[in-house]
């Protein structure tokens, strides 16, 4: 499926690629589901459900910013960025930076 959008070309391979100006992206279908909120991942979008463990709501979509690539324990420093959006109430964010986590706020 090739469309425009604000006047720009993109075209599809009609899987999960999106080409556009001489770059590719990939564009994931689904987001893959974790139960842990509390450790470090590569960057990416991620869902969750009920019980998930450090997540400030029952369900959402889970955006995970890594600041460097190294992944491990958040005990290994590398430091992230989680914004959470909320099917129901709203928008959280919250970041691990030197050794500890910032509190869930709402945006």
């Amino acid at each position: 499926m090739d469309m425009f959008l604000d006047g720009e070309y993109y075209a599809t391979d009609g899987v999960n690629k999106v080409y556009h100006a001489g770059w590719c992206a990939d564009v994931a279908r689904y987001a893959t589901r974790i139960s842990n909120l509390n450790t470090f991942k590569p960057s990416g979008i991620y869902s969750f459900t009920s019980g998930a463990n450090g997540a400030p709501c029952s369900y959402g979509i889970l955006i995970h910013g890594a600041w460097n690539e190294y992944i491990g324990a958040p005990e290994s420093g590398s430091d992230f960025s989680q914004i959470v959006i909320d099917l129901g109430t709203g928008i959280y964010r919250r970041s691990w930076v030197n050794g500890g986590w910032s509190g869930w706020r709402t945006i």
